[in-house]
């Protein structure tokens, strides 16, 4: 994608994301969101830490709020392979999601590596600690599938997409799909959208499957 900078300074990278939405009719909605990340890269090994949150208002309906937080390191071998490892944490009062953390650790490999394009497909495994307001706190075991795309051309895009299939209920598959697209407005000045998606086959009673939203804002890259 780009080379490795040989200072600390040029190695280390950071943003700060910034959103709003307003919707005024027959009921209120402001919603703010707020992300930072920091990342740091070298020949041999690279790591990031990332948070977002978003909050949800609204007259008529008790306020919402989301959280999550993502650390990830990834060690390079040989070949385009990498050893994975990463933890997550996401809150989600809409949901009723009072927590759920990740930690997992597996293998990568990058079958695109270009300048402009990188494509990897991951596997591994997860211990999964969740806990809804409806249901008590649970530990399980889970695989993982996925894959990410990155694209650095006139615009900055970041996929991802894994697979959780739990290791101790059979019927039950979590999905995470995570995206966004920047395009520079000015200097290190970013117009930026970005995305996410969660479907659990087996969510708790009176929740749905599926969890989406959208978020349009700006962000300053350091």
């Amino acid at each position: 994608m780009s080379e490795v900078n040989e200072t600390f300074q040029e190695r280390l990278s950071a943003y700060t994301d910034l959103g709003s939405n307003f919707v005024r009719g027959n009921s209120e909605v402001t919603q703010f969101s707020l992300g930072a990340g920091v990342g740091y890269e070298t020949t041999q090994y690279e790591a990031a830490l990332r948070a977002s949150s978003i909050i949800n208002e609204q007259t008529d309906a008790v306020d919402t709020r989301r959280f999550t937080l993502n650390a990830d390191y990834g060690y390079n071998l040989r070949n385009g392979w990498q050893a994975l490892g990463y933890y997550q944490f996401e809150s989600d009062e809409q949901q009723g999601l009072d927590g759920r953390s990740l930690i997992g650790a597996g293998i990568g490999k990058r079958l695109i590596n270009m300048r402009r394009h990188r494509f990897e497909a991951l596997a591994g495994l997860a211990l999964n600690v969740e806990e809804f307001d409806s249901t008590p706190r649970n530990e399980s075991a889970e695989a993982f599938f996925g894959a990410s795309y990155q694209l650095r051309w006139r615009v900055d895009a970041d996929l991802g997409f894994r697979v959780y299939p739990s290791l101790e209920e059979s019927d039950r598959i979590r999905t995470e799909l995570n995206g966004s697209v920047s395009m520079d407005v000015f200097s290190d000045l970013d117009f930026k959208v970005t995305f996410y998606d969660r479907y659990d086959s087996q969510p708790p009673q009176d929740n749905k499957s599926s969890d989406t939203g959208l978020t349009v804002g700006l962000s300053w890259e350091y």
